[in-house]
């Protein structure tokens, strides 16, 4: 008798013994996908963070670079310029599941930061300036709205 209930015991313990590793195992496993899914949500907040710095920046440069025109201060515009232009850059390449229209948006702006470079570097005449900052400053509004954008993404996020 005390052999049978001994060949029992041990069944019984090593079935108990599975069902704790599984329960463990999952516990386990929740956790790990818990902290993926926070450090991935932490990545985004990092990129959302540094996408809006990234646009509030070039705005600033914006308005640098129509002071610095309107000051005829042309040896500061192509530093200026070139900085601008890269911000604007990264933030399209940052963000390649943005949709067509503000990819097309971030290419007209360095389309045209292109065409500042080109006006300061080869101008025979003193280019025309109230057009440039007329033009810096529609590409500035873009950049707002592109702002304003990212911004209700977020709102809506949380």
């Amino acid at each position: 008798m005390w052999n049978l209930i001994a060949n029992y015991w041990g069944d019984v313990t090593s079935a108990l013994g599975l069902a704790v590793s599984l329960v463990g195992f999952y516990y386990t496993y929740s956790a790990a996908l818990a902290a993926k899914n926070a450090a991935q949500q932490a990545r985004n907040d990092i990129r959302r963070s540094q996408t809006l710095v990234s646009i509030a920046s070039a705005i600033k440069d914006f308005e640098e670079l129509e002071h610095f025109f309107k000051l005829e201060a042309w040896e500061q515009l192509p530093p200026k310029i070139a900085t601008l232009r890269r911000t604007v850059v990264a933030l399209e390449a940052a963000h390649p599941e943005w949709d067509h229209k503000r990819k097309t948006m971030l290419q007209g702006i360095i389309y045209h930061l292109h065409c500042f470079k080109n006006d300061v570097e080869h101008f025979g005449n003193k280019p025309d300036i109230g057009q440039i900052c007329k033009v810096a400053n529609q590409q500035m509004d873009k950049l707002i709205a592109l702002l304003e954008y990212v911004k209700l993404e977020l709102r809506e996020e949380t």
